[in-house]
């Protein structure tokens, strides 16, 4: 094979929007690994396009769950609606000894913990 070996000189990134939602446990004060995922993707969104949206969650009570539901709805709507893709990022701790899901504090202010199918990701989106 011969041949001249050549290198482009531009390129052009055609990125779709993108939405970026942290959802946290809102005792959870360390969430730094949800802005480093969006400092790694936001060199392919030269123009814009890459939205991030962080939403603490507490569900321990029916009160913080309202309060929850209420917020994240207010957010929510406040939100374009052309993205092609949204990426997820669940920050959460678990019961060390059942590995449970902790999804707040309860009544007396002790972290709650619940089985994922229990708790059911629905509650959350």
């Amino acid at each position: 094979m011969s041949g001249r070996f050549e290198l482009g000189t531009c390129g052009h990134i055609l990125s779709p929007n993108v939405l970026l939602i942290h959802f946290y446990l809102s005792s959870i004060t360390s969430t730094f690994h949800a802005g480093i995922i969006h400092q790694s993707l936001s060199d392919y969104f030269p123009h814009g396009g890459l939205d991030t949206l962080d939403v603490p969650f507490d569900l321990g009570t029916d009160e913080a769950a309202a309060e929850y539901t209420r917020r994240a709805t207010y957010s929510i709507e406040g939100l374009r609606q052309d993205y092609k893709y949204v990426l997820i990022i669940l920050t959460d701790h678990s019961d060390a000894d059942r590995g449970d899901l902790f999804v707040g504090a309860d009544g007396s202010g002790c972290s709650a913990a619940a089985r994922i199918d229990n708790v059911g990701l629905q509650s959350l989106f």
